[in-house]
């Protein structure tokens, strides 16, 4: 790891090496490191063995600072992202595919874009928007569970 880090410095013009903010940059985009590798952090998380309720919540919130950046962004953009998120979510898989290689904006964009990727598969018949569900218990009331009941 420590290479990668270390040829990112190495290929910086030697004025932007001596900037913190420059420096962190190239690293990140060398570990290629983004806001989405947060959220998919921060999506996918699992509590630590021996983490605390406490730890955990410190965790989930850095997760959430590093991929919604919430001291740059407005409550509205906030908002659309996880409004796009879940939007690319629900969608069928070629679908979501075809919106990311366009890179929407904003939710209202990919929804524009996947009017016009609809309209052009219903001419080849009919079209499944919706993925499928995943069935996570027999019981619709069923969630994963944080912590074990203690025996």
């Amino acid at each position: 790891r420590s290479n990668k880090a270390r040829s990112a410095y190495v290929a910086m013009e030697p004025r932007d090496a001596l900037d913190y903010a420059c420096v962190k940059n190239a690293i990140l985009q060398k570990f290629e490191i983004s806001p989405e590798t947060y959220r998919l952090r921060f999506r996918n998380d699992v509590v630590g063995e021996d983490e605390s309720p406490r730890e955990l919540y410190v965790r989930i919130k850095g997760l959430y600072e590093k991929w919604m950046l919430p001291n740059t962004k407005t409550k509205e953009q906030i908002g659309e992202t996880i409004i796009l998120e879940q939007f690319l979510k629900v969608v069928n898989p070629d679908l979501r595919s075809w919106i990311l290689e366009r890179g929407p904006s904003s939710a209202a964009e990919a929804a524009k874009m996947a009017e016009a990727y609809v309209t052009a598969r219903r001419a080849e018949g009919p079209f499944q928007l919706g993925a499928r569900h995943q069935n996570y218990g027999a019981c619709s009331g069923s969630r994963p569970r944080l912590w074990p009941d203690k025996p």
